[in-house]
């Protein structure tokens, strides 16, 4: 079966890579001119690993295993503290931060020259009963038998249009002492100003983020460098350690934003033999840490169809692609909906976050993760 994925990011590649081991024909269409760099790092928890496990992707040896979330002040008084090292064993997969580039790049590794194309924007899809042609935007026609829009928020393919909330992460990379890179901790401050997050991430870095609600502040995501660095620093001043040493070793540009978009989960989102994945289907802010494995098991709930219904082909497949949109819609509803109130990251008093003992914070995060998983469960 010939299939035409477009984007080459986590979702796109990792699909890639279940389809040539199933002796598809592959072709992966990039709009970017090489391999795509930024994105700072992104937090694999147990669905997300376990897809990358069962595609032979080892991820051992990238990024940081976390083993614990605590959620404090921003003066660090300790509001919650979740065992995430006892879910994983629950779950049997583990749960690591890694930058985005090292996973790319691991993903990208062994793909067969010329699988993915770059500099080829998909500008349309025209469905028949044949199958699918994608169209770029310089002309050429790629036409297959499947068609997979992999290609984020402002996929082409995509009918249904995301809604930006007010709120930015401000992220980026550092190298920082051992004392803090070496840790297995992932940490949240919250208060008036906004939610800080900090995640150790390998090879004695840090990947960072403020969280910026910018309906309530003078400035935005368009802001010059330079200002974006001084607004964060007065913004963030009164925040305990680590956060004055990371805001003074900001330099302009370091800070990269990260818009958090919402989108309504529809039951489909694809027609005839096209069909999508990851934020090109269910565009969710960050502040759950779902997008990326929400991707991987979107990957593993595709494939699965795609294996049932290669063989036969036509309306079958067809039905395949549609029950694969609806499963997912159905597992991913509710998680994307406590991710689009960005409930995580706002600001509520530290007594009301204390009355959810730390057990059933716990017990909630597991739920979420093994009901919205398909290869879990």
């Amino acid at each position: 079966m010939r299939v035409t994925i477009s984007g080459a990011g986590v979702g796109g590649l990792a699909l890639a890579r279940g389809l040539l081991d199933a002796g598809h024909e592959v072709t992966v269409l990039e709009e970017a001119p090489r391999r795509r760099s930024g994105g700072a790092a992104l937090t694999l928890w147990p669905n997300g690993t376990d897809v990358l496990n069962r595609l032979g992707v080892p991820i051992d040896d990238l990024g940081r295993r976390i083993d614990v979330l605590e959620a404090t002040t921003g003066r660090g008084a300790s509001l919650s503290r979740v065992d995430v090292a006892a879910i994983s064993d629950r779950l049997g997969a583990p749960t690591r931060t890694v930058l985005r580039d090292e996973l790319i790049e691991r993903l990208s590794a062994g793909l067969p020259d010329g699988t993915i194309r770059f500099s080829a924007s998909v500008a349309d899809a025209e469905v028949d009963v044949a199958g699918v042609t994608l169209t770029t935007t310089s002309g050429e026609r790629y036409f297959s038998d499947v068609a997979v829009g992999a290609d984020g928020n402002r996929s082409r393919l995509r009918v249904v249009p995301s809604t930006p909330t007010e709120w930015i992460s401000w992220q980026g990379v550092t190298r920082v002492p051992a004392t803090i890179s070496d840790s297995h901790e992932t940490r949240m401050m919250i208060d008036r100003s906004g939610a800080v997050g900090l995640m150790p991430c390998g090879d004695g870095r840090l990947l960072w983020w403020f969280d910026v609600d910018h309906a309530q502040t003078s400035w935005g995501p368009d802001a010059p460098a330079p200002e974006v660095v001084e607004r964060l620093r007065d913004q963030f001043a009164d925040y305990g350690d680590p956060v004055p040493t990371i805001l003074e070793a900001l330099t302009p540009g370091m800070a990269e934003p990260y818009p958090h978009h919402t989108h309504r989960v529809p039951p489909v989102w694809g027609r005839g033999t096209l069909t999508l994945l990851g934020d090109a289907a269910h565009t969710m802010p960050p502040s759950m840490g779902q997008g990326a494995n929400q991707t991987l098991q979107d990957v593993h709930a595709l494939l699965e169809a795609l294996r049932r219904a290669a063989p036969t082909g036509g309306p079958a497949l067809e039905a395949a692609l549609r029950g694969y949109e609806r499963d997912r819609a159905r597992r991913i509803r509710p998680i994307a909906a406590m991710a689009g109130r960005e409930t995580s990251i706002s600001y509520r008093p530290p007594v009301l976050t204390r009355l959810l003992p730390d057990r059933v914070a716990q017990s909630l995060q597991e739920k979420l993760i093994r009901r919205s998983s398909a290869s879990l469960s």
